[in-house]
């Protein structure tokens, strides 16, 4: 019995606390190497460390007091539900749709496509209000059992829009990089492996959610689904720390803020070869800074036509690219 209600919290604690370290250690890598972000990038951060703070608060708290202050006081752990789980539902649902929605929007700047950012973000917010209606529930609740037996189903909403929410930004991520070719096997592979990031860490996220929520249905009178729901924002924290420091090995690897030029590459504005191979550009999804390289073949003819054309290109990636 103990085992269940008091060591998951237990385990929840040390993984809550090994997690933390490792989004400290982003979140100083990330300032340190992006001092010039812009102010909303730098706010999401901001809040998902603080949101982190508050959640990890919570775990200790829930910690010190069924394992110090009320050791052995049966009537205490199962009368009733006490304020650091109210963080915990609140914190974890928060850090989701932080993460979650920056990733919409940066996608919405480099896609332009609303109607799939609005799908996506819809779905964020029923795991939000889905946390929020658990919350409600068992602040009135009277008792630990109530409040356990009648969660159920706000449980399920919270955390299928979470999983549902990180399935459809990697589905949407991976379809985008998908349809980016270029002619060099340096950028191809970079964009395989941006591929292979987005899957992961959305799958990541998504496969500890629905742990979380099969653990609470199969059995809702213990605290197991805590072993993974409590670190699952710092997670969460860690997947948007991740996409963002990912820009510096990117760039690292030849992707910079400069322009993909051919082999026989000149040294003019938009660099070209004897093929008329021409960089167009940057664009930016989820955080991370990618070449997009297109093969334009020039006659004498269309000499203008292309340059026009590239240059508003251009124009338009390295204003999106300040964000």
């Amino acid at each position: 019995m103990f085992d269940k209600v008091i060591g998951a919290i237990l385990f929840a604690s040390w993984a809550n606390g090994m997690l933390f370290i490792v989004g400290g250690m982003q979140t100083y890598k990330y300032f340190a190497n992006f001092p010039n972000d812009h102010w909303a990038t730098k706010a999401a951060v901001w809040c998902a460390v603080s949101v982190d703070v508050v959640s990890i608060m919570a775990n200790y708290a829930q910690a010190y007091l069924y394992m110090i202050t009320h050791w052995g006081d049966l009537e205490y752990l199962f009368a009733s539900v006490y304020w650091p789980m109210y963080l915990y539902v609140l914190t974890t649902g928060l850090s989701a749709f932080i993460v979650q929605n920056y990733l919409i929007f940066r996608y919405w700047r480099a896609t332009k496509y609303a109607i799939v950012c609005v799908i996506i973000w819809f779905i964020s917010a029923t795991g939000l209000v889905g946390a929020l209606l658990t919350l409600v529930v068992i602040i009135q609740s009277t008792s630990n059992e109530a409040a356990r037996s009648t969660t159920s189903t706000m449980v399920i909403i919270w955390l299928v829009g979470a999983t549902a929410a990180d399935v459809a930004l990697a589905i949407a991520l991976v379809f985008q990089l998908r349809k980016m070719q270029s002619a060099f096997t340096a950028t191809q592979s970079i964009l395989h492996r941006l591929i292979r990031s987005a899957i992961q860490t959305g799958t990541i996220t998504s496969v500890m959610a629905v742990i979380t929520m099969v653990l609470f249905l199969a059995d809702n009178e213990s605290n197991v689904t805590l072993g993974f729901g409590y670190p699952l924002g710092r997670v969460y924290t860690i997947t948007l720390l991740y996409n963002l420091n990912m820009r510096k090995e990117m760039r690292g690897a030849g992707i910079s803020r400069t322009r993909d030029t051919s082999s026989g590459g000149g040294n003019g504005p938009h660099g070209h070869g004897p093929s008329g191979e021409r960089g167009i550009g940057l664009e930016s999804l989820g955080g991370i800074h990618i070449h997009r390289t297109a093969i334009v073949k020039i006659d004498d003819s269309d000499v203008h036509k292309a340059k026009t054309e590239i240059d508003q290109v251009s124009v338009r990636t390295q204003k999106e690219d300040k964000f």
